[in-house]
């Protein structure tokens, strides 16, 4: 049943009635004593208005501009997705709903190491928004306007007068990548208006992300990780106990 496609009818009560495309198909697996299955939703005008969109997006800045070049692309893409996510080639026409989502997620971080951000702003609230974070994080876009000019990391989590913001462990401080505009924003009015007003917070980054972005060095992590193992001991030899 899985490449046989199923087509509304009507609804009555809680019985619905469907039209299949490969009638043989599903009385081959009647025959098996199969009778439950699985409902999977198409694709919808709105996430291949989305795809559409965002390979216009990446045509226009890569060379693709005619519909033939947008066409050979888009077949390209395809192909690069369901390689890298061994996923069955699919058509736009009936591909289901979650795949036609990843493939979205996909374009978009394609968009976003190209160097370009989507134009389509909608397109971001196919996203989740701690991967929306880390996007902009790893290819530096501004989070809130997208902007790729004057851009700073921002600690959300106080660094704290005095400390040395170039010997600091990052791991320890949820971070966000915003434009000098909005990061000056977000000390101005607070975390808590920051948050009110545009919705996401900074992540913490685990030590391979840190290193992958260039926050700090293999070297760096491993220092830090010394010291606590160091202060840990300390504290045990003097009886402290972990709080």
């Amino acid at each position: 049943m899985k490449n046989n496609k199923i087509e509304f009818v009507k609804l009555a009560g809680d019985l619905a009635t469907f039209k299949v495309s490969d009638v043989a198909a599903l009385s081959k697996e009647l025959r098996k004593g199969i009778r439950l299955f699985e409902l999977e939703p198409s694709i919808s005008k709105r996430q291949r208005k989305y795809i559409h969109a965002l390979i216009g997006d990446l045509g226009d800045v890569t060379g693709y501009e005619t519909s033939y070049e947008k066409a050979i692309l888009k077949k390209d893409l395809k192909q690069s997705f369901c390689e890298d996510t061994e996923t069955p080639l699919f058509s736009l026409s009936d591909v289901s709903k979650e795949i036609a989502g990843q493939f979205i997620e996909y374009l978009i971080e394609t968009c976003l190491r190209e160097g370009i951000a989507p134009t389509d702003k909608l397109v971001w609230q196919t996203v989740d928004v701690d991967r929306q974070v880390w996007w902009c994080l790893k290819y530096r876009y501004c989070t809130v306007c997208h902007s790729k000019q004057n851009l700073q990391i921002n600690h959300e989590d106080t660094v704290g007068i005095g400390n040395d913001r170039h010997h600091i462990d990052h791991r320890g401080h949820r971070l966000e990548c915003l434009c000098a505009r909005h990061h000056a924003e977000f000390h101005n009015v607070g975390a808590v208006q920051f948050y009110n007003k545009y919705h996401f917070h900074g992540i913490l980054l685990d030590t391979e992300q840190v290193i992958e972005i260039g926050l700090m060095s293999q070297k760096q992590c491993d220092q830090f990780d010394e010291l606590y193992k160091q202060e840990a001991l300390r504290n045990e030899s003097n009886g402290d106990q972990p709080t």
